[in-house]
């Protein structure tokens, strides 16, 4: 499946939804996304929507690690949130719930 990536911006945050598999092929335009939100200087909160996503394997994994450095660097906030049930045991299995606040 495809992916599709659609951000919401309220003041000093920003939403990403993503809905299907993240993986080898579409890790770098996951980046590009990132990156389109890092250009906003003024944003300091990121939530992670995952509810629509399928799969998501280690390069996809490596995309969100690196855009969480980044907004944690800068003292911001970031949460993956909506993680369905097989994303969520994924997640906790490589023990990322113990890096990122991550919430079903």
């Amino acid at each position: 499946m495809k992916m599709v990536v659609k951000t919401e911006y309220r003041d000093n945050s920003a939403t990403i939804f993503i809905e299907g598999n993240i993986d080898t092929s579409n890790s770098s335009d996951l980046y590009q996304f990132f990156q389109e939100v890092l250009d906003k200087n003024t944003i300091t909160s990121v939530n992670l929507d995952l509810k629509n996503v399928i799969s998501i394997n280690s390069s996809g994994i490596g995309k969100i690690l690196k855009f969480y450095k980044y907004i944690d660097e800068i003292g911001g906030e970031f949460k993956i949130i909506h993680a369905g049930e097989r994303v969520m045991s994924l997640l906790k299995d490589i023990n990322l719930d113990k890096i990122i606040s991550v919430s079903k």
